[in-house]
């Protein structure tokens, strides 16, 4: 009789250990073979802290040592290979604060070394081990790309495209700010979004550039451009329904405080004559908000309330509510509401500007309700 072998007989007995014995020799060969570092791939040495060739080789070469005679507990190596490596670190060419942070965990990882606490040594190159190995920063191919992609966006803007000038200027300000076209890309960000109708948007980008470019000398123009904004984001005269002067006056009071806080700190702005245009108009804007306030009251007979709105008018706003007419009607209402404080006050100013007032036949004359409001002036 035939004997037949037991097909799993054969796969315990010859094909498992065939297996296994490849796998030994792939793994073999894959750690001994080729005898390069994991520094290269494909025979060409991959960059550390920016170096290439050779130098990396040895750095990288400096650097295992060093955690393996931390790993082994002897701190003296350790200590020796890390000093050897700080000639390379001198040499980092990557971005500045890049080769800051990787010589900061250098020297961390040092001090470690010398109290012999190798936890925080190995941690600290861990760190200086992601750094290093960051490729290096072509900033003058990327310069160049940036001015091409400046100019491009800048077309798009000129031309009304302000989706693709958007997105131009979006991929600009993703580049290192230390870049004279990724500054110029936020800027002009800033104005497609002004352009585009998005007041608040650009104005909280024109800030930021304001912020991180304190020095530069387009910051007069981003503060001429952030003021702008929050003057078009004032309410607009809407017809049939209500004036501007019957809306919340907190935007106009915004734009009026940023606008005096511009001329403030920079009096010498090539902008300086089209800011103080912009506070007039701001101005104006709330003096016809008071006006209206001030007619409100003074059809519901509210004289203290129309007092208030008066003397603000005549004080505040002294280039158009400082007239005879409104400083007559405020020595009669103070005459009404019996206030001396105010009575005073107004008589100061009246004995300035309308001396005839003050007399006797003059407030006889004024006593009575005049028959028409003066309207607000430009």
């Amino acid at each position: 009789m035939e004997h037949v072998v037991p097909v799993n007989f054969a796969i315990r007995e010859v094909v498992r250990p065939v297996m296994v014995w490849m796998l030994v020799a792939i793994g073999i060969f894959s750690a001994c073979g080729t005898g390069k570092s994991s520094l290269q791939t494909q025979g060409k040495p991959q960059p550390w802290l920016g170096l290439s060739g050779d130098p990396a080789m040895k750095a990288y070469s400096l650097f295992r040592s060093s955690v393996r005679a931390l790993r082994a507990g002897n701190h003296d190596v350790a200590r020796i290979r890390l000093a050897e490596l700080e000639p390379f670190l001198a040499k980092c060419s990557v971005a500045p604060s890049t080769c800051e942070k990787a010589r900061g965990y250098h020297r961390d990882a040092v001090v470690a070394v010398d109290k012999k606490d190798h936890t925080e040594a190995l941690d600290n190159l861990e760190f200086l081990r992601r750094i290093a190995a960051q490729k290096r920063v072509d900033t003058k191919a990327r310069g160049k790309t940036a001015r091409v992609q400046y100019f491009k966006g800048i077309k798009y803007l000129v031309a009304g495209n302000y989706d693709d000038a958007a997105l131009t200027f979006q991929r600009l300000v993703r580049l290192p700010l230390y870049m004279t076209y990724a500054q110029l890309g936020k800027l002009r960000l800033a104005d497609t979004r002004y352009n585009q109708g998005r007041y608040l948007e650009a104005f909280e980008i024109y800030g930021e550039y304001i912020s991180l470019f304190p020095q530069d000398v387009n910051v007069a123009y981003a503060r001429y451009m952030a003021a702008r904004c929050l003057v078009a984001r004032m309410p607009d005269d809407i017809t049939y329904i209500a004036p501007a002067e019957r809306l919340d006056p907190s935007r106009a009071l915004q734009a009026r405080d940023y606008l005096q806080a511009s001329i403030r700190q920079a009096p010498e702005s090539p902008y300086v004559v089209e800011t103080t245009k912009l506070l007039r108009k701001v101005r104006h804007r709330l003096y016809r908000h008071h006006y209206y306030v001030a007619r409100f009251y003074a059809r519901r007979m509210q004289d203290g309330g129309e007092l208030g709105r008066r003397m603000e008018m005549a004080f505040g706003f002294p280039e158009w509510g400082a007239t005879r007419t409104n400083f007559s009607r405020m020595l009669v209402l103070a005459r009404r509401t019996k206030s001396k404080k105010r009575l005073e006050q107004i008589r100061q100013a009246v004995a300035v500007r309308f001396p005839g007032l003050l007399k006797g036949e003059t407030l006889d004359a004024a006593s009575a309700k005049p028959k028409t409001t003066e309207s607000p002036k430009r």
